[in-house]
């Protein structure tokens, strides 16, 4: 249990690190769901830097 949640955390801060584009699918999702909270993609948006 500890391995996979030492994993995740890792990929975790990989991710915001590398900056890691969303699929498409998933910010409809955010925007439908999240959106109206103040959510948005910020650096995982793919355009880069």
């Amino acid at each position: 249990m500890l391995g996979v949640i030492s994993l995740f955390g890792y990929l975790n801060r990989w991710n915001d690190s590398m900056g890691t584009a969303i699929e498409d699918g998933a910010v409809e999702s955010g925007d439908q769901y999240l959106g109206k909270h103040g959510w948005e993609k910020g650096k995982h948006g793919g355009g880069g830097y």
